[in-house]
């Protein structure tokens, strides 16, 4: 298969995204323990290294220039599922911490589920599927480079904070009550 011009430098665009990621894509065992992707909450991190291997096994697909048009829409539908599990696991985690840029996040989660149900809509409509592939797939990785190195990091940090902050005030109130324990135990003696 010849490659366009305009394909060769969105390969390229998508491989450069990845180094900066520094995901090893040419490799199946996929390093996200390394600390520029994790998140440090353990669900959140497994999601992204599923999430990864979809996006990364289309990107072999394109680069190998063998792209089969039944494993590249299983694939797609697969990444929308598990992207909608993951998503709704983080609202959840941000409605019940509090976060204050939850809205903020929902809104680029939805954008995200927009984008990509109108490349579904728009998958059937493709005479030319490896060009929409190659679209789609520089889309999806500049899109989770976004979210994993920017957006999820901040929400995490805060999640870990308020975490931390909880575990304080609970032992802060374990060592009061110890207190009150100790005073009334002494007074009875």
């Amino acid at each position: 298969m010849t490659l366009s011009a305009e394909n060769k430098n969105k390969l390229k665009d998508i491989k450069s995204i990845l180094y900066g990621m520094d995901i090893d894509y040419e490799h199946d065992n996929i390093d996200l323990e390394l600390d520029k992707i994790k998140t440090g909450i353990p669900l959140i991190d497994r999601h992204h290294q599923e999430l990864l291997k979809l996006v990364i096994a289309l990107f072999r697909m394109l680069d190998s220039r063998r792209l089969d048009e039944k494993k590249f829409k299983t694939l797609i539908k697969d990444l929308m599922v598990y992207s909608l599990e993951h998503f709704a696991y983080e609202e959840k985690l941000m409605q019940d911490a509090g976060y204050p840029d939850i809205e903020k996040h929902r809104h680029q989660h939805n954008n995200f589920n927009l984008k990509l149900d109108g490349f579904l809509r728009e998958l059937n409509e493709q005479t030319e599927l490896y060009d929409y592939a190659v679209r789609m797939n520089l889309w999806l990785v500049e899109w989770y480079s976004a979210e994993i190195l920017h957006s999820d990091q901040k929400m995490a940090f805060f999640l870990q904070r308020k975490k931390s902050r909880m575990y304080a005030a609970a032992g802060g109130i374990g060592i009061c009550l110890a207190a009150i324990l100790l005073i009334l135990i002494y007074r009875k003696t």
